[in-house]
């Protein structure tokens, strides 16, 4: 016997090295959909809020049939694991059938255990997300010497849900043993599928009286039939994770099927299909984001008209006779659902507390989720607060079931991811590769249906949320009296695409105030006149497009030509996302119009008719400490690649900005002609996700920054805590003393 020369060796391992690249590239598709499983289900902020949703639904819920959802999710879970194993099973069977690697060991044992390994990736992709999940800094849950008696509360139910992080992450991941030794069990026993056993003799296609090569897409569109007569009570019975499921199991389905189309006729489906829709969205064909409005067209009064009426009507004026008159302005800082939360709470609370209190909110400057809590809170307030005589406040805070803060609750207390996650996955995910708009199929729409939905779900009747944005009655409103106005007039910043500019959508125009030079106020429409209606969902959601989670959103107009000239009017359109992109605390809006009202006030002392006005701007935001955090965390990364750094500089000095400006103003503004207050709660001793679901630990927690006047005073040792608890308790104190100088701004002369 000789041995093998080189020349013998080399084909034998190029032949075995080209039957397993062929092998895997026969199941590629469902490879690739169960990565995208893994990450997805383990790697966002959001879904990690949607992990502690699910463990806490055996608590008492407001939402209806939300006890179920996990059950529901490890079941869909489940059922996408069996998709998986079994469409990657039928690509073998036809690789096997079509080609002979079932001599070749290496590509037969990639096609034996790979749709086994592909069927666990459901479970480990949750295991990692409920891992990841963990609450932050595990020595405060434990160490009960440490914790304040006003965190206890919030501490043991942290504890809690850590242990059913824990239980759960260990379920999951046992859950991918169990089912991946199941499948090993019963192919190998039941199907045949083995060593020494080719797949096309092997009993597992026997077993379907139906492909599901037709199967899943029938169910596909059955789904979409029925969530879309219910688009937002049916995402919100199931949840995230079985919308999510079922997306990608057609998926795995639809591209499984496009590459063995492929594989046999040379025809490759999946790349035209994504080509196309690459061309599809570059051309702007099929760009379905253009934000509603009708053409019913709308006039807006001044900033300078509605402030005169707004201040002449007061009713409770007589009261500061002598001294100054609070004019409140807000800044509510964008985060999505929890920036909403603490918003609406902070000025529900306070209404709550000073019956005068929202006839003293001249406007509000939000941004995203602030833009959400602050038009609950003015929706809310233009129905229960009057313009009246000067009343005293209530000196003490106490929980209510009923008042302005716990509709306030009640209305936030919602689902508002499902639906967008549905729309995200399914109807807007279709018009991506459609070549013309369905603008129905707009997944920002279905998010501002689902602020009109539960409004209607919760209260009923006329709905502010649903009617125009102009017909809110705040300052300069043209359809309630002046003396009838106790809600704020909302100043809604976006940034522009075309420009990189911040401009403000609000009912009053603000397009002259460049005049006084106190500060840009760059008017969303540029002009008085002739404005389009749009619903006040509408105009909070223009607040709130971040993308990728939200698209931008776009409007057509005409620029009239110049007098006396023969030049044709111009065609134009502008695009909008988040407002964060430029300033994302609202403060910066707040101070040019605190600005702005004492320059004109000072120019028409006339009109104040001997009022003295004292603007105080109130900051709802949430702290941010970017370099405090590099030095009490983890470092991951060592270095930045030359491609990614700018970006990640960009990102984060947006975020670092929008911290910073709030810090800057309380600073330079704690007195003089207006005044910065904020309030404020600490987002490093429990980290809130940006999203649009929270859970009831994050919302509990988001309450104690609501603020308690009668705990002003209140101090704890400093000796006997940490930082982070340290800052936390700052930010809980410094909100009731914010609370507490409200009361005695607001409160009567004896």
């Amino acid at each position: 016997m000789t041995a093998a020369t080189p020349v013998d060796v080399a084909p034998g391992l190029l032949d075995r090295f080209a039957g397993s690249t062929r092998a895997l590239s026969a199941m590629r598709a469902p490879m690739v959909m169960a990565i995208i499983t893994i990450l997805a289900l383990w790697l966002p902020e959001q879904i990690r809020e949607v992990y502690r949703v699910l463990l806490q639904r055996s608590q008492e819920t407001r939402a209806v049939g939300l006890q179920w959802q996990w059950i529901m999710a490890a079941a869909s879970l489940l059922l996408l694991a069996l998709v998986l194993w079994q469409a990657t099973r039928e690509l073998t069977h036809l690789v096997s059938k079509d080609e002979d690697l079932d001599r070749e060991p290496i590509a037969k044992a990639l096609l034996d255990w790979v749709p086994r390994l592909l069927a666990t990736t459901p479970f480990i992709g949750a295991g990692l997300g409920l891992w990841y999940s963990f609450l932050p800094d595990k020595r405060v849950l434990t160490d009960a010497d440490k914790i304040p008696e006003l965190l206890k509360p919030i501490v043991a139910e942290a504890g809690r849900l850590q242990s059913a992080l824990a239980a759960q992450t260990v379920a999951a991941f046992a859950a991918a043993v169990v089912l991946f030794l199941a499948i090993t069990v019963f192919e190998r026993w039941l199907l045949r599928v083995g060593p020494g056993r080719k797949l096309t003799q092997t009993r597992g296609r026997q077993l379907f009286l139906i492909s599901h090569w037709f199967l899943f897409p029938l169910i596909g569109l059955a789904s979409m039939v029925a969530i879309a007569l219910y688009p937002i009570l049916l995402p919100q019975y199931f949840g995230v994770i079985p919308i999510f499921a079922l997306w990608v199991a057609i998926s795995v389905v639809l591209t499984s099927a496009g590459t063995r189309f492929y594989d046999r006729f040379g025809i490759p489906l999946v790349t035209l299909v994504i080509v196309a829709g690459l061309c599809f969205q570059f051309a702007g064909w099929n760009d379905n984001h253009r934000f509603r409005h009708s053409q019913q067209t709308v006039q807006r009064a001044s900033l300078d008209e509605a402030f005169a009426d707004w201040i002449a009507s007061r009713k409770d004026a007589a009261a500061y006779a002598g001294r100054e008159y609070p004019v409140y302005i807000i800044a509510a800082e964008g985060g999505g659902i929890y920036a909403a939360q603490h918003a609406a709470r902070v000025l529900a609370r306070i209404q709550d507390l000073c019956p005068n209190f929202a006839q003293h909110v001249f406007a509000a400057s939000t941004v995203s989720g602030g833009s959400l809590g602050t038009a609950v809170f003015t929706a809310l307030a233009q129905k229960q607060a009057l313009n009246g005589e000067a009343q005293p406040c209530k000196e003490s805070y106490e929980p209510r079931e009923r008042g302005l803060e716990a509709d306030a609750e009640n209305l936030l207390t919602h689902d508002f991811l499902s639906p967008l996650a549905w729309a995200t996955f399914f109807p807007d995910f279709v018009q991506r590769f459609l070549p013309f708009p369905i603008y129905a199929f707009d997944r920002a729409v279905t998010l501002e249906k689902n602020f009109e939905y539960v409004w209607d779900a919760k209260f009923g009747g006329d709905n502010p949320f649903r009617n125009s944005f102009f017909t809110l009655c705040g300052p300069g409103s043209r359809t309630c009296a002046k003396e009838n106005v106790a809600a704020p007039a909302l100043l809604l910043n976006t940034t522009n695409v075309e420009t990189g500019a911040q401009m403000i959508l609000s009912p009053l125009y603000l397009g002259q105030t460049y005049i006084l030079g106190t500060g840009v106020l760059e008017d969303f429409y540029r002009k008085s006149a002739a404005i389009n209606e749009l619903p006040l969902s509408t105009a909070v959601g223009l607040s709130a497009r971040f993308p990728w989670v939200l698209p931008v959103g776009w409007y057509d107009f005409t620029v009239p030509a110049p007098v006396d000239t023969t030049e044709p009017p111009q065609e134009r359109r502008m695009t909008f996302v988040d407002g964060g992109y430029y300033e994302g605390s609202g403060v910066a809006t707040a101070e040019n119009l605190a600005q702005y009202l004492l320059k004109y006030a000072e120019l028409n002392p006339e009109v104040l008719k001997g009022i003295k006005i004292a603007p105080k701007i109130i900051m709802i935001t949430g702290s941010y400490q970017p370099v405090d955090t590099f030095y009490q965390t983890k470092s991951h990364k060592r270095s930045y690649d030359e491609l990614t750094a700018p970006l990640s500089a960009l990102l984060l000095a947006w975020r670092a900005r929008s911290s910073a400006v709030p810090a800057e103003a309380e600073a330079d503004r704690s007195r003089g002609a207006y005044t910065t207050r904020s309030a404020q709660f600490n987002n490093e001793y429990l980290p809130l996700p940006v999203g649009w679901q929270l859970a009831d630990l994050s919302r509990k927690y988001l309450d104690l920054f609501s603020g308690r006047p009668q705990n002003c005073q209140r101090r704890t040792a400093r000796s006997l805590i940490d930082e982070e608890i340290r800052g936390a308790l700052k930010s809980i104190h410094d909100n009731d003393c914010l609370l507490r100088s409200i009361i005695d701004d607001l409160r009567p002369p004896p």
